[in-house]
């Protein structure tokens, strides 16, 4: 997740300081040795943005994952532009269409 980061904030919410300062977990709770696709970095400000979301919004966004959903499978709202599936391996896979539609609904 450090390479798919490249050390910046994967949020960049308004306010976003671009730097990654910690990563965050998907999951609620996190767990103790998450694959890549359940955590990304973020800066302080974003990931305090992150904390006190909605929780349905952060859903809808990929921030936090319901349940035991599949992180690799759940489309993650990346850098405020684009939507993306957070792999397992550490990367990033672009998706179409059907993930924007996600948020619209």
């Amino acid at each position: 997740m450090l390479a798919r980061s490249c050390g910046h904030c994967e949020v960049f919410a308004e306010g976003c300081r671009r730097g990654f300062d910690r990563l965050l977990s998907r999951r609620e709770p996190a767990r103790d040795d998450p694959c890549p696709a359940e955590v990304f970095a973020a800066c302080a400000a974003c990931a305090q943005i992150v904390d006190r979301m909605q929780p349905q919004l952060a859903a809808r966004l990929g921030y936090r994952l319901d349940g035991a959903a599949d992180p690799a499978g759940v489309p993650f709202y990346w850098r405020s532009a684009r939507w993306v599936l957070l792999d397992r391996d550490g990367w990033l896979t672009e998706t179409g269409q059907q993930a924007r539609h996600q948020l619209a609904t």
